[in-house]
């Protein structure tokens, strides 16, 4: 058995998800600045979003409130499952403002679907036209009803695994979720991976993850997290193993604004020109950990200042 130096020479951890991130990876548009911007602020109404009009908070979204973006976005996107026309014409009206948003928010996304597309048909045909769907690396068989935005067509295809990335268990078997992710490519859906854990949970020893496909065996090393997955490590390995075998699919992760991690299998083609064509947010894959600890943080804050 040979251990391919690959994983150590030319993928080094966080190469092959920085590369991907320089392609594909949508920055959030920065604050507006300078005298003029912060007159035009203050002059822009700030009217709540209701049942069907979801053109709101208009003042907040230009300083980048997260939870007015997150409101207007629930808003527009339930509208949209009920009246699409009038989700639309919302959306065109939206797509003039300034809107300062974070990854965890993809009121974008879904204001350029609605504005481009008028169904769900139409953004099937699309995606299948960029080679999304159906074809080399994808599977043909929804086994859901997709709709309004990109990932949900694959997510009805099978190529979406969606999980909390802290465990509540050591050691936290990469092997098993590496496993799980890769069915969703058929090139790798025969890959046997095979883990060994540090010696215990508070150890700085990292955990060896290996992966064998067509008599070829790649090795790499995912950080030691306690009961969190290295979700990093988990898609170089994935990643690695697919540019190495020559297999178009790549696997990103979407932001979930929480600790659960949104990791996709899709066409490199098909992935370039969804982010280019600002249809596809990606996450760091760290972001989901981080997320979640801060949110520990704050409880343990709490409970040790009861009165603040």
């Amino acid at each position: 058995m040979r251990v391919d130096s690959l994983a150590n020479a030319m993928l080094r951890r966080g190469v092959i998800v920085a590369c991907l991130g320089l392609m594909a990876c949508s920055d959030p548009a920065p604050p507006p600045a300078g005298p003029e911007a912060a007159a035009v602020k203050s002059q822009l109404t700030d009217t709540p979003v209701q049942d069907g009009r979801c053109t709101g908070w208009q003042k907040s979204l230009a300083e980048g409130d997260a939870w007015k973006v997150y409101e207007v976005y629930g808003c527009l996107q339930q509208l949209a499952m009920t009246d699409r026309e009038s989700a639309t014409l919302q959306a065109r009206v939206l797509k003039s403002w300034d809107i300062v948003e974070t990854q965890d928010n993809a009121l974008s996304v879904l204001i350029r679907v609605l504005d481009r597309f008028e169904s769900d048909e139409e953004l099937e045909s699309y995606l299948t036209q960029i080679g999304a769907l159906g074809g080399t690396g994808a599977f043909d068989d929804n086994e859901d009803a997709p709709g309004l935005l990109p990932q949900s067509f694959f997510e009805a295809r099978g190529r979406v695994v969606w999980f909390d990335v802290e465990t509540g268990m050591f050691p936290n078997n990469h092997d098993w979720l590496l496993a799980e992710i890769a069915e969703k490519s058929p090139a790798l859906a025969d890959t046997e991976f095979t883990e060994i854990a540090p010696e215990d949970y508070d150890s700085e020893e990292p955990y060896t993850v290996r992966a064998k496909l067509n008599d070829k065996t790649y090795e790499l090393q995912a950080e030691n997290y306690g009961d969190w997955y290295d979700v990093s490590a988990v898609l170089n390995m994935l990643n690695m193993l697919s540019i190495d075998q020559g297999f178009d699919d790549r696997f990103v992760v979407l932001p979930t604004g929480d600790q659960t991690a949104y990791v996709m299998a899709i066409d490199k083609g098909a992935l370039k020109t969804l982010v280019d064509d600002g249809l596809m947010m990606q996450a760091t894959p760290d972001d989901p950990m981080a997320t979640g600890k801060a949110f520990e943080e704050q409880v343990r804050a709490a409970f040790a200042n009861p009165g603040q």
